[in-house]
Formats: C-alpha cells, sequence, structure tokens
C-alpha cells in the first residue's frame, strides 16, 4: 500500500472519530484544606523559600469536590452528572449542564450536600443530544 493511500486511510479513520461523542476525560479533587496534597510540595516543604505556610481547614460550607469532565465534539446537547456518596449511599443525585458548544465543566459537591452526604462513592457522565437521547456516557469502576 502507498504512503499517500495509508494517509488518506488514516486521515479517514481520524476524522470519524472525531465526530462520535464521547466522555475524554473525567478527573477529581477533594478540596478541604486551604493547601492540597499536591501543594505541599510547594507551599510547606519547598527548600528555597524560608516562608512555611501551614495547611488551615477550610470552613465547612467551601469544603467540596470537584469533578472536571471534558467531551467531544462541541455539538453535544447536555451534559449530566450522577452521583452516589458514602453517607448516602443508596441516594443518587445529579447535576445537569447545558453545554452549548463547550467541551468541558467542572461539577461541584459543596456545601451541606457535601457535609453531610461525605465523599463521592461512584459516578456516572452521559453525553446528551436533546432530551431523550444518551449519546455516550462513562462510569467509575463503582458505578
Amino acid at each position: 500500500m502507498s504512503l499517500s493511500k495509508i494517509a488518506g486511510v488514516f486521515l479517514l479513520l481520524t476524522g470519524c472519530a472525531g465526530t462520535t461523542p464521547r466522555v475524554a476525560e473525567v478527573s477529581h479533587r477533594t478540596i478541604t484544606h486551604t493547601i492540597n496534597a499536591e501543594e505541599k510540595a510547594v507551599f510547606v516543604r519547598d527548600p528555597a523559600s524560608r516562608i512555611r505556610v501551614e495547611p488551615q481547614a477550610l470552613p465547612a460550607g467551601e469544603r467540596r469536590q470537584e469533578f472536571f469532565v471534558r467531551w467531544t465534539p462541541a455539538t453535544v446537547g447536555a451534559v449530566r452528572f450522577q452521583y452516589r456518596q458514602f453517607n448516602v449511599p443508596n441516594t443518587v443525585r445529579e447535576q445537569a449542564f447545558d453545554a452549548a458548544g463547550r467541551r468541558s465543566t467542572t461539577f461541584r459537591v459543596h456545601g451541606d450536600e457535601f457535609l453531610q452526604g461525605g465523599t463521592v462513592s461512584a459516578w456516572r457522565v452521559s453525553l446528551w443530544s436533546d432530551t431523550t437521547n444518551c449519546v455516550a456516557e462513562m462510569r467509575s469502576a463503582t458505578w
């Protein structure tokens, strides 16, 4: 097979992959202190600086868990984030986002919901073309 044919097949395959709706990424972090674990090396134990900052617990209303969600393509109509929490395992909660040309958003579980329900134990992100057509989804291993 010639190089031009291989390049043509590659372009065809990558072009098709770009139009299929899919959840590309779901990442999360729990924020309970002014300095999180991944920031401690810079702010608490930095050997180049003589300034030391000790992490402080955030006020109860500011503690949260954030889920960054990225999807493709931008033609998705809505994104739904469903989740269960450790303290209320039989309750499925949901947040929705009108995608309107966007490709990412951050869902936040915070305030009383986070304090009473605890951290998220399982989640599912689904992409919707309209209110009735789910076109893609990604689930946590515990869903």
